[in-house]
């Protein structure tokens, strides 16, 4: 840890002059205890040094200058502050999630991603894959992999990659294909194996911005975008970067990856080649009986990166002091590397280990270069961590020495690039350091006199144990904070390692945390001191180097003992060699994209010219799949050798795509699946069941444990299977179902015959206690714990008799309790705070804020769950009850509110003891779901039949022109049906307005004519009697008409441009109007003729081109020239703005469910994006919008189509998923500028086109 303690003025300074308490005390002074002493043999400053430098450098707080009593003449500048620094940098940092980059648009910078790979890295797939989920523009994005040789076990793994991303702009590169390499024998570049894997990668990067990423770590989505800014200092008030980076975060998984396994076994490689794989925790081998020495490296590694490095690395990077970074996820410019390198770029340090370090320390201390600034002067900041994001790391099956050797290999090159830190290391270490501070405070005469600490081994001991104590409680806190995975962004391709502990990922007992932590701390020093004084080699990707003083690496070829010189060996500077490198631009043959995605087959050894750049080679017994999410490969079951060499059948494994319903075989399955239960047969008979699920056993049915089915049984045993189907499965949903149908007789003789029951006593006992309010039993049959003994809690009367308390089940700690079997993923302290929710809401509905207190006080805040919900229950003590019921949405005890929490408690309750309500009802939803999510013209609301598989016809979808309406004399701009259907409305170019009848054929009803220029845009308010009509220049007026009898009765003319678009609120009496006036670009108004509100926004000219105000009237969306404005129009906020780069904003329409956006920009760009978040939901391809005004649609059946016009006069339609459904030819001549599909009858729709005409499509 950097730190700086000024002790020239201390120590020059004579004893005699030092105030009283700290002169020198009499040696042999007594001690009124009869514990052993303590020897004072030390003079006092060097205790009092000890005692103020270990306050700088502990975690315990001591530290800092006091002022008084002669401590302040030692100033202490850091370190005791680095504790605030790093828990408060944490917690700001890692406590939110970070919002999505707003440059993400099609004129981004280019970045070339690079990803050395070296052998099969736990969870290496998903790591590898996150590179291509990026949310950042996928033509703004290269991505090059790098290998040393096609030997490598991880080539098969990035064969398949390759193979599912085939659009992706990526490359793979072979070292030993390296064309610059080749024309040298090797040795254009220096031994470090990494800089030599990414050479090729580097020179021929795209773009400026290289993001050098290992190949071991998995980010998220939103990651590169935010990087970006970061580097070029994109936002308010920031600077550009030199170089950004993120804090790695080591998760021990124990686990291997299914994909690498899968395409292990595929690779062809031999046994002896995967055996002489270097000792990688995804060596294939039997490790479920592996020692706690072989095993548990991993978790020592996890705590090293989860506490002692992520302080060191958070503090350092918060002050910004010195340089500190890792290789995991660095982003620079490659055009200010090279400049500082001659053009040599990463080749510069492939002489060095630690290249990471060196690179960002070069980039730290030189200036930026002017011929880069452009000769603009602007402040460049050194470096900047990418505060919230994560390089998360998955460890499997590392073992203890592997660990050891880790940390021995990094602090040996450290030593010469960072020799005072790493001198002082161990003085930051929690058993050292509370060692020198438990001497300071038992040996130092002011400390003892002023705080009466004795001078004994006891006191000693008990100031040791405290130190190290509060010290794990720091580290045990960050742990937690790094763990909890709140800063990541995490959807259905999130791998179970990078999610928080009860969402997929692994939650650490506090027993096991305490034995790492400690494990880490006792081997901190001994691996330090072997490190520092036994030796100069280190192993690194399977080779061995000698690190000199200048920090060069030379390949070592032979043994060698650590202490030993190497024969004939010069020093290397860290200069690169005057050899130069070929460009590119030589060898244009030599790479092809991986776009193309040709099949390649496999070199041999002894080819004479082997291909420099490959993609992916397709393996033959591996299938394609047809989408991320649809399928997955499958490996034939193949012999495989173990350990030991006796053969071994593998079994095949499924690789998870998207579909989170995919799984390996065997794998218990998750959500709307019900787990699989096992059976356990034994001939022939099922076996005896539990008290939940009771079945056959030695011939009798057993119900409950006791008692027995009457009747023979039958000679010939039914199957364990039906169908491929587990039978105590479909029986037990079949008699539940028949509960729900009212068919109670069936259901009782199914359950007699079949001998399973729906569910057991203890089941039944708590959904009684939760439908009767007794919260008490309810938590002890959930979590296990005593019907009567209280265990603690609030102590409250429910109401019904009983007292309610917390249970004995302490919800603090993953210990092993009876109860319910909960489902897997499982979040136990949710539960108890819906359990807890309700008792509090109930007490409230009572009047009873004494006890409500209590609880809201002692039970629920204790569970640490969301702070704004608290806050919300907090706020729920000042409503009445009917106030209550409103804010809290909720209907109180007598209504459905226990009912709606028993069936979400049982969501969580493992579906083997509780079935989730009305499972065969789900279950049939979700294939019809399924049916009509792929069927392509499915457009009514009406539910499939179940009798046959539902295929809905192209004849039955509106794809024929049935109504072609020709009153306007002009191009017709715009149209919208009444929200009622019963109209349509038309507005043109020649000022008119039509209101025809639809169901009397399209019938004119209205034509408004005071127009005094073309009518651009149309609203119609809520109840149908109005409709706003909108001007261009010179006319820039809003019209309210009276549909009735078309007279106008209001006109709004105080505008001095064109009035673009406007929305009704709700309720009918107010309206929003915009306008390209920028003095009254957009304002409420009321029907009295009434400004009510005027937005005004400083930053830029407020001059929409759209608007579109959510049907629930809660958000308004703006559209300005390239920028996207979310307003809350409630309280007139801006909650959200996103601005699109080098765009033309046209139209936008709001969802039914007011949840979505449909936004329509120029370059053919046509996006369905989420109108809180601002994420892109859905691209809809094909439509040609350049230069001319287009409003594009929802529609059809549940808004699931999008429809758009172009110009090229065809109307296209989109699933809103995706797919595209048709193209029609609509508008001949001429642009189709709006459509509107009709929002009772999902086979009408109308459009509107440039050749004066309104078309209506039907069946």
């Amino acid at each position: 840890m950097y730190f700086r303690v000024q002790l020239e003025e201390f120590l020059v300074t004579d004893a005699t002059s030092l105030p009283d308490p700290c002169r020198p005390q009499p040696r042999n002074h007594q001690v009124d205890r009869d514990d052993k002493k303590l020897h004072d043999v030390s003079p006092p400053w060097f205790e009092l040094v000890i005692v103020i430098l270990v306050g700088d450098l502990g975690h315990c707080g001591i530290g800092g200058s006091s002022g008084e009593e002669g401590i302040g003449l030692l100033h202490v500048d850091g370190g005791g502050h680095d504790v605030v620094i790093w828990v408060f940098g944490v917690w700001r940092h890692y406590s939110t999630r970070n919002a999505r980059s707003p440059h993400e648009t099609e004129d981004a910078p280019h970045i070339t991603i690079i990803r050395p790979v070296k052998g099969l890295d736990p969870g290496l797939y998903d790591c590898l894959v996150s590179t291509f989920r990026q949310t950042y523009p996928n033509d703004r994005l290269t991505v090059h992999f790098c290998l040393d040789s096609r030997d490598d076990l991880a080539l098969p793994v990035l064969e398949r990659l390759l193979e599912d991303f085939p659009k992706a702009d990526a490359r793979l590169f072979i070292e030993e294909a390296d064309p610059a390499l080749l024309a040298n024998n090797g040795t254009a570049l220096g031994p470090n194996p990494k800089i030599r894997s990414m050479s090729r990668a580097y020179r021929e990067a795209n773009g400026d911005i290289i993001w050098i990423v290992d190949c071991n770590v998995w980010v998220a989505k939103g990651v590169c975008g935010r990087m970006v800014d970061t580097l070029l200092g994109k936002g308010e008030g920031t600077k550009p970067q030199k170089l950004v980076h993120q804090i790695p975060l080591v998760v021990d998984t124990d686990i291997l990856s299914a994909p690498e396994t899968h395409h292990l076994l595929n690779a062809n490689h031999s046994d002896v080649q995967i055996a002489s794989t270097s000792t990688r925790a995804t060596e294939t081998r039997n490790l479920h009986n592996s020692s706690t020495y072989a095993t548990k490296g991993g978790r020592l590694e996890e705590m090293f990166m989860s506490t002692a490095h992520a302080k060191f690395y958070t503090a350092i990077n918060t002050v910004l002091i010195a340089p500190c970074l890792v290789g995991k996820s660095n982003m620079f410019r490659r055009s200010h590397l090279n400049a500082l390198t001659d053009n040599k770029g990463i080749d510069y340090f492939s002489h060095n280990i630690c290249e990471d370090h060196l690179i960002g320390d070069l980039l730290w201390k030189q200036a930026v270069p002017a011929t880069l600034t452009g000769g603009k002067t602007r402040q460049w900041g050194n470096h900047a961590l990418v505060f919230g994001d994560l390089a998360v790391q998955p460890m499997a099956h590392m073992g203890v020495g592997e660990y050891v050797a880790r940390r021995v290999r990094w602090l040996r090159v450290r030593k010469y690039t960072v020799p005072a830190a790493t001198a002082v290391e161990p003085t930051t270490e929690s058993f050292l350091c509370s060692l020198m501070l438990s001497y300071g405070l038992t040996s130092h005469s002011f400390i003892r006199s002023t705080f009466g600490i004795p001078q004994t081994w006891t006191a000693f001991a008990i100031c040791w144990l405290l130190s190290v104590s509060a010290w794990a409680f720091i580290d045990w806190t960050l742990y937690q904070r790094l763990h909890s995975a709140v800063s990541i962004e995490v959807d259905e391709n999130t791998p179970d390692f990078a999610r928080a502990a009860g969402k997929g990922g692994d939650k650490r007992p506090l027993t096991e945390w305490v034995a790492a932590w400690i494990g880490r701390e006792a081997l901190a020093f001994p691996v330090w001191f072997w490190a520092i004084f036994g030796g100069a080699t280190v192993t690194w990707r399977g080779k061995k180097f000698w690190v000199d003083i200048a920090a060069s690496a030379c390949e070592s070829h032979i043994n060698l003992a650590d202490n030993v010189q190497p024969p004939n060996s010069t020093p290397i500077t860290a200069d690169h060699p005057s050899t130069s490198i070929p460009t590119a631009s030589t060898f244009p043959q030599l790479s092809a994209p991986i776009q193309n995605n040709p099949t390649l087959s496999a070199l041999s050894a002894d080819s004479a010219a082997p291909e420099l750049s490959t993609t992916a080679t397709t393996t033959t017994s591996a299938k394609r799949r047809r989408s991320d999410s649809e399928s997955s490969s499958e490996a034939a079951e193949t012999p495989h050798s173990t350990a030991g060499g006796v053969a071994s059948a593998k079994p095949k494994s499924k690789r998870r795509r998207g579909d989170p319903t995919m799984r390996s075989d065997g794998e218990t399955p998750k959500d709307s699946i019900s787990p699989r239960l096992s059976n356990g047969s034994s001939n022939g008979l099922s076996p005896s069941r539990s008290k939940v699920t009771n079945g056959h056993a030695n011939g009798k049915t057993e119900r409950n444990g006791s008692g027995s089915r009457n009747g023979a049984v039958a000679s010939r045993p039914l199957s364990s299977k039906w169908y491929g189907h587990d039978r105590e499965e479909v029986a037990r949903v079949l008699i539940q179902s028949l509960t729900d149908l009212g068919y109670h007789t069936s259901a009782t003789a199914l359950s007699q015959e079949s001998g399973f029951e729906l569910e057991g006593p203890t089941v039944a006992a708590f959904r009684t206690s939760v439908l009767e309010g007794d919260w008490h039993n309810a938590e002890a049959l959930l979590f296990g714990g005593s019907l009567s003994d209280s265990g603690g809690g609030a102590g409250i009367n429910n109401g019904s008799g009983k007292t309610v308390a917390q249970p004995e089940w302490d919800y603090r700690n993953n210990q092993t309790f009876s109860g319910l079997k909960l489902a897997e993923g499982a979040n136990k302290n949710e539960m108890l705070f819906w359990l807890r929710q309700q008792k509090y809401l109930e007490l409230l509905e009572k009047g009873d804020l004494g006890s409500a207190l209590l609880v809201l006080r002692q039970e629920l805040t204790p569970l640490h769950q969301d702070t704004s919900r608290l806050h919300h229950l907090s706020s729920l003590m000042m409503c009445s009850s009917d106030g209550l019921k409103a804010q809290a949405g909720w209907d109180g005890a007598s209504g459905s509110s226990r009912n709606h929490l028993l069936t979400e408690l049982s969501k969580s309750i493992s579906p083997s003891v509780m079935i989730p309500e009305h499972r065969l009802a789900v279950l049939i939803d979700e294939v019809k779901d399924n049916w009509i999510h792929n069927c392509l013209y499915h457009n009514t609301n009406d539910s499939p039949s179940l009798y046959v598989d539902h295929q809905c016809d192209r004849a039955n979808f509106p794809t024929k022109m049935r109504h072609e309406l020709s009153d306007h004399g002009d191009e017709v701009w715009h149209l919208a049906f009444s929200n009622d259907g019963t109209k349509l409305a038309t507005a043109s170019k020649d000022k008119q307005v039509f209101i025809y009848d639809v169901a009397n054929d399209f019938s004119p009803l209205q034509q408004l004519e005071e127009h005094e220029a073309g009518v651009s845009y149309l609203a119609w308010s809520p109840d149908d009697t109005k409709i706003i009509t909108c001007t261009r220049g010179p006319d820039n007026m809003a019209r309210v008409w009276d549909v009735q009898d078309g007279t106008v009765l209001q006109h709004i003319h105080e505008f001095t441009q064109p009035v673009s678009s406007a929305a009704w609120a709700p309720n009918g009496e107010t309206f929003v109007l915009s306008s390209h006036d920028s003095n009254r670009g957009l304002s409420v108004w009321d029907t009295d003729d009434n400004q009510l509100f005027k937005w005004d926004d400083n930053k830029q000219a407020m001059r929409p081109y759209d608007i579109s105000l959510s049907p629930d009237g809660r958000r308004l969306v703006v559209l300005l020239a390239s920028t996207i404005i979310v307003y809350d129009y409630i309280t007139r906020e801006k909650l959200n703005e996103w601005t699109f780069d080098d765009v033309q904003m046209t139209s936008v329409s709001v969802s039914a469910d007011s949840r979505t956006m449909l936004v329509s920009m120029n370059k053919n760009i046509l996006h369905l994006m989420a109108i809180d978040t601002g994420e892109l939901l859905q691209r809809f391809d094909g439509a040609k919008q350049m230069t001319n005004m287009i409003r594009s649609a929802f529609g059809g059946a549940n808004q699931n189509f999008v429809i758009s016009g172009d110009e090229d006069s065809r109307i296209r339609i989109w699933r809103k998923t995706g797919p595209l459904v048709e193209t029609l030819e609509a508008h001949r001549g001429g642009c189709v500028n709006a459509v509107a599909w009709h929002p009772k009858d999902p086979n009408i729709f109308a459009s509107a086109g440039d050749d004066h005409k309104v078309r209506v499509w039907s069946i």
